[in-house]
């Protein structure tokens, strides 16, 4: 699975990006707003672990963005200054989980396990494609780019194993 992770400290961002890999995820690591606007075009993500602070955003518009771009895209708040309230912020404004630092590894990984599960359901052959009977035109607008995506990651992946084979 392809996880952008959004933090705010190069030495947590770096010490999470190695769990991360290390539990088998293809990490993408951004640590400000001006990376964080490339990083949303550059790659097609399918999670996103962000802490609420991040430089040059207000708190809480990382989510916002990223739910803008991907609205598809389940997005893990992993933050240090955590209350109830912002808990209930940061859900209210579209995150799906939220963790304060430090985090039970566990849960976070049952989470990632998760969606990894769920994206693997979704590039099952013609998943979505018998989905889009019953959805609104614009639904099947986006799902449609959703359906090219996968399908073009399933081609790089295919082209990635036979380079690796290769050498």
């Amino acid at each position: 699975m392809r996880l952008l992770l959004i933090e705010n400290d190069l030495t947590h961002g770096r010490v999470l990006r190695d769990v991360f890999s290390l539990w088998g995820h293809e990490v993408g690591l951004c640590l400000s707003e001006k990376e964080l606007s490339d990083l949303l075009h550059k790659s097609d993500w399918n999670g996103v672990v962000t802490e609420l602070d991040i430089p040059g955003l207000e708190k809480y518009q990382v989510i916002s963005m990223v739910k803008r771009e991907m609205p598809w895209v389940p997005v893990i708040v992993l933050t240090e200054n955590a209350s109830v309230k912002s808990a209930v912020r940061a859900i209210q404004t579209g995150a799906d989980e939220f963790f304060v630092k430090p985090a039970d590894v566990n849960q976070l990984q049952a989470i990632l396990d998760q969606i990894n599960t769920k994206m693997s359901k979704w590039e099952q052959s013609d998943y979505l494609q018998r989905r889009l009977k019953d959805t609104s035109l614009k639904l099947q607008l986006q799902l449609q780019k959703i359906i090219h995506l996968l399908e073009s990651n399933q081609k790089d992946g295919l082209k990635n194993s036979v380079q690796r084979e290769s050498l």
